[in-house]
């Protein structure tokens, strides 16, 4: 049970630390949510109660719609700016 409640604060750092990057690094903080909330996913039942699970599930369907729109925002190529239009 320790054991299980060390994985999912641990896997719930993570999303945040993804949510913290998703301006800058958006794939990658995509990567990091989704992973997170698979990880929550696998951990929690873990602790031998799926009631658990039911306290977990809102955080663990926000993290995945979050890394849904992480991975649809398009890829911004700072190497080659958009030009103004004049006028």
């Amino acid at each position: 049970m320790t054991l299980s409640g060390v994985q999912a604060a641990l896997f719930s750092s993570l999303g945040l630390m993804g949510a913290a990057i998703s301006d800058r690094e958006t794939r990658f903080a995509g990567w990091m949510l989704l992973s997170s909330a698979i990880w929550l996913t696998l951990s929690v039942p873990l602790a031998g109660t799926l009631n658990l699970l039911y306290w977990y599930m809102p955080a663990i369907v926000i993290l995945g719609i979050a890394a849904v729109l992480c991975f649809l925002e398009p890829e911004v190529d700072d190497a080659d700016p958009q030009e103004e239009p004049e006028g």
